[in-house]
């Protein structure tokens, strides 16, 4: 474990420790609260953590019944209306009875028709299933319906967990998320034979220890809700995601926003700038949920704040007014007061509000300035392109051309999105329309041609030798086909490929890649097709990549390169790259010295 982790380890104990303490003195009183204001309700967890009482009672109940009264048939049982029937009936069955034999009747349970008495009946097949062989409980989870998933896995987790923690969390960190995730979170909730010591060990001995931390910090987390400062600053300093941090900025949020007067929004807002504003875009889901009151409200305290968190929160605030009202939104933009103390934030504010518009963006279009007009006409069009056919995005592209918009930046970024849904088509329209595209239709057609060559390579350098030879194209073919992996269609591809004085050989590419892949002995066979004044510099390219992805075979290899010459170029192109990428130990930097006459006089 590094050093880092160890403290963000020992602080968590330390933080827990704490919290778990101020926890059990107010569990006495709030058991009483909860008591006294909520009737009681047979949830699951509740009945989980009861079941062992609730067997020994169910087979108590069963002995003060007639022998005859009570179902011996499972799928009788099923049927039961009463719950507290169908307990009795799953015990008196259940008594004595080895896990294969219980694994058997909850694996014929998994045919019946779905209902509530099923459900019911599963959850304690699975319960005492668990307390015999939980491994065979835990794969026949999979077995049920898929909605049905989650309750048996916490059933599993809290129940193995209890009876046999490590043995329990082993399994589980072997599973896929999400139901990993949940299994472990799980565990950690309900775990009581481990304390916070021995559970932070066990965790990180599993590689669990960014569960354990996030769990710890969720507990925390429960602590200082009500204090939105607090939660800010344990949220940011946790050691959790991004993503999750987004997530738990956004409840806080939510909290603070149910807890509080919704008139105070400069407060909220110089709150976050306090604690946030110098984190990169941390502050982003907490301004959304605040500007989800009331966008146009929102927007109107900001903006008689200062200049700096105008700056911050603009674009945050704005993008959720735009979904509401998004003339009344770019109004506000565009207004010239606004204008002179912003004008940098205006194509970050164009975004969002051109998405979402631009359905009926050619109605809109006169509402944008001049000078953005272009970056809005690319943005839509991009926008549309992955939810309109094809033939309806070109139809808008032209009404924008009849109305004197140039267009050759959005045409060339619509052909970029389409390529990748339909390559073929889209080289199609291109080759009859490369007047559209900016630099004569070169840059879409490039786009094209290079989806194309995972669908059809051969269509693909057809069409690229068609093109000028200094387009290379037909050098970017079977460049695609080395970065997908393609080495046989590439090689069968490369001789023809025509010679630009301004590009690497094409074999020195292929032997790159093949360099990449540790296809070591395939790269240098490439060296047959080099012609003799080339072979220097073949090798020398195949250095970086070499050092980079197997330093030991280079070493073993140099020795063995054809002539002196080569030797000593490639060992200096070696000593070059290890100035500013250290690939080599000092006692390997001195073997490849020997090969330079100069580095080892």
């Amino acid at each position: 474990m590094s050093a880092y982790r160890k403290d963000m380890m020992t602080m968590t104990r330390k933080q827990l420790v704490l919290t778990l303490t101020s926890l059990t003195g107010g569990i006495g009183f709030g058991l009483l609260i909860c008591f006294l204001l909520f009737p009681p309700k047979k949830t699951i967890v509740q009945s989980s953590l009861q079941e062992t009482t609730t067997s020994q009672s169910a087979l108590v109940e069963t002995d003060s019944q007639e022998p005859d009264s009570v179902p011996t048939d499972l799928h009788e049982i099923v049927q039961l209306e009463s719950v507290s029937e169908q307990r009795i009936a799953l015990y008196q069955m259940l008594e004595n009875k080895s896990g294969e034999q219980i694994a058997e009747l909850l694996g014929s349970t998994l045919t019946f028709d779905s209902s509530e008495n099923l459900y019911s009946a599963q959850r304690i097949l699975f319960v005492e299933l668990v307390r015999v062989e939980p491994e065979k409980a835990l794969e026949l989870i999979w077995e049920t319906e898929r909605t049905r998933w989650s309750t048996l896995l916490d059933e599993v987790a809290i129940h193995w967990g209890l009876e046999a923690p490590t043995e329990a969390l082993t399994a589980f960190a072997s599973l896929k998320e999400p139901w990993k995730g949940r299994a472990i979170k799980t565990f950690f909730q309900h775990q009581n034979r481990l304390d916070e010591t021995e559970l932070a060990d066990l965790a990180d001995s599993l590689n669990l220890t960014n569960y354990f931390v996030h769990w710890a910090y969720e507990v925390e987390l429960a602590q200082v809700l009500h204090e939105p400062r607090s939660a800010f600053k344990l949220t940011l300093e946790a050691d959790i995601s991004t993503f999750q941090k987004n997530r738990v900025l956004s409840r806080i949020t939510r909290h603070w926003i149910e807890q509080t007067s919704t008139d105070d929004i400069r407060a909220k807002l110089n709150l976050v700038f306090e604690v946030l504003g110098d984190t990169r875009g941390i502050w982003d889901p907490v301004v959304t949920e605040i500007a989800k009151l009331n966008p146009s409200y929102v927007w109107e305290q900001l903006t008689a704040m200062s200049q700096e968190i105008q700056t911050r929160f603009g674009r945050s605030v704005f993008k959720v007014w735009v979904e509401s009202d998004p003339e009344a939104a770019l109004l506000a933009i565009t207004d010239p007061e606004y204008l002179d103390s912003n004008d940098g934030n205006m194509s970050y504010m164009l975004y969002p509000w051109v998405r979402a518009i631009s359905d009926r963006f050619l109605e809109h279009i006169s509402l944008i300035p001049e000078d953005e007009k272009q970056s809005a006409i690319r943005i839509a069009v991009n926008h549309l392109a992955s939810s309109l056919p094809p033939a309806e995005v070109l139809t808008l592209l032209a009404q924008l051309r009849e109305r004197g918009f140039d267009t050759s930046e959005a045409t060339d970024s619509f052909v970029r999105v389409w390529s990748r849904n339909d390559a073929l088509a889209a080289v199609e329209w291109v080759v009859q329309n490369m007047e559209l595209g900016r630099y004569d239709g070169s840059m879409m057609l490039n786009y094209a041609i290079d989806e194309l060559t995972i669908v059809d390579p051969d269509k693909a350098m057809k069409l690229a030798l068609e093109q000028p030879v200094k387009s290379g194209m037909d050098y970017a073919v079977v460049n695609k086909l080395l970065r997908e992996g393609d080495f046989e269609k590439a090689l069968a591809l490369a001789p023809k490929v025509r010679v630009l004085q301004w590009y690497e050989p094409i074999y020195n590419r292929v032997a790159y890649f093949y360099i990449g892949e540790g296809k070591i002995e395939e790269a240098l066979a490439l060296e047959e097709k080099v012609e003799d004044s080339e072979k220097p510099r073949f090798y020398q390219n195949l250095v970086w990549n070499w050092l980079y992805s197997d330093a030991d075979s280079f070493l073993e290899n140099l020795p063995n390169f054809p002539t002196s010459e080569i030797r000593a170029i490639v060992a200096a192109e070696a000593i070059r790259t290890q100035q500013s990428s250290g690939f080599l130990t000092e006692k390997e930097l001195e073997f490849v010295r020997s090969f330079v006459p100069n580095e080892s006089d």
